[in-house]
């Protein structure tokens, strides 16, 4: 039985969850590193 679950986009097809989910973190931390330099060099 297969238990992993996927998406379905139809642009990029099949992606699972976890794909994602990794996908979603690293953009995550990226934005965050974005947001922090600007407040570094506005010096908020």
């Amino acid at each position: 039985m297969n238990t992993q679950m996927d998406l379905r986009y139809p642009e990029n097809g099949r992606q699972t969850v976890e794909f994602e989910a990794m996908m979603y973190a690293r953009h995550s931390r990226h934005r965050a590193a974005h947001v922090m330099r600007l407040r570094e060099r506005k010096g908020w």
